[in-house]
């Protein structure tokens, strides 16, 4: 279902979660407004949903997480809010999670990517994250590589050390390709 540039407004609305064969999500470039329905979480079939460029706004339903086709999740330029959900993090399947140009703000640890085993492309850019290093033996995947347009001084990541201290996100791209 591609919905995407029509200039649609108001809520999604909760019976959006009905659609349970729907595979293909698109309502990018529109003005809706209003929090994620929690319904989206009962798409079992959905292996790509784009919500991007709207006026969304609260927090990232954990139900998304129950999304385990998903492969694609675009998020960025709305106005959520709130930590980002752990929930996410269990989307073995998931290549490509946007979720830039938000007011998130919170933790990002490595709970947020414990089975993001086809993560290739990951932007938190025009957030306020604080990020660390939860346990003393957990590292990137070696498979993952990294860019970002931040100085060396504000971010330090790599595939060796993981995160080495607390360091704060702000207006900063950070990239994970493969």
């Amino acid at each position: 279902m591609d919905l995407s540039l029509n200039q649609l407004s108001g809520r999604i609305p909760d019976s959006i979660g009905t659609l349970s064969s729907l595979s293909y999500m698109d309502l990018s470039s529109n003005q809706l407004s209003g929090p994620i329905p929690p319904s989206l979480g009962d798409l079992s079939s959905l292996k790509w949903l784009d919500l991007s460029s709207n006026k969304l706004s609260g927090n990232i339903p954990t139900s998304l997480g129950q999304l385990s086709n998903l492969q694609r999740l675009f998020l960025y330029n709305n106005s959520l809010s709130g930590n980002i959900p752990t929930s996410p993090g269990q989307l073995s399947n998931l290549e490509e999670l946007y979720l830039d140009d938000n007011q998130l703000s919170g933790v990002v640890s490595e709970d947020h990517f414990t089975k993001l085993y086809n993560l290739t492309d990951l932007y938190l850019s025009g957030n306020t994250l604080i990020t660390w290093n939860d346990g003393p033996h957990w590292f990137l995947p070696s498979n993952w590589s990294i860019w970002m347009q931040a100085p060396a001084a504000t971010w330090d990541l790599n595939s060796q050390t993981g995160f080495k201290h607390k360091h704060v996100l702000k207006y900063y791209v950070l990239e994970i390709r493969v």
